[in-house]
């Protein structure tokens, strides 16, 4: 009997170990566009606008699971009301010019754009606010 127990209790504690691993793995992920996505190199634009100033940073992001560009931002310091956050595609072989914005982000923390379909086009990203409309570098 001790021998029986033994044999299905290392599985179990298995099991145990490794829904740990994943629940404390999906903790650290970004739910939003999370499936493949980073961020392309030299994209990230720094922003300081407002009064009392916020700073911001946006960058371009690649999707590779769905192929899609989007822009996030994350406001690091202050706040900013109206933030606007938007992603372009240009014309190419995955179809002409399309843009996509989120009109609805928070005033602090993190807002990604919705999605715009570009595995073989360049994009780029935007940002608008009260004070300021800013495009980031073209990739």
């Amino acid at each position: 009997m001790k021998r029986f127990v033994c044999i299905l209790a290392i599985p179990a504690v298995v099991c145990a170990i490794l829904l740990l691993n994943l629940v404390t793995f999906k903790v650290g992920i970004s739910t939003a566009h999370a499936c493949g996505s980073y961020s392309i190199n030299g994209s990230t634009t720094k922003v300081e606008e407002g009064n009392p100033s916020a700073t911001i940073y946006f960058s371009l992001w690649y999707n590779s699971c769905n192929q899609q560009n989007f822009t996030s931002a994350n406001i690091t310091s202050g706040s900013v009301l109206s933030l606007f956050v938007e992603v372009c595609r240009n014309s190419g072989p995955n179809g002409g010019a399309l843009c996509a914005i989120n009109y609805n982000c928070p005033s602090t923390g993190i807002c990604n754009s919705p999605g715009v379909y570009s595995p073989n086009n360049t994009a780029y990203a935007r940002i608008y606010t009260p004070a300021v409309i800013v495009t980031g570098s073209s990739f």
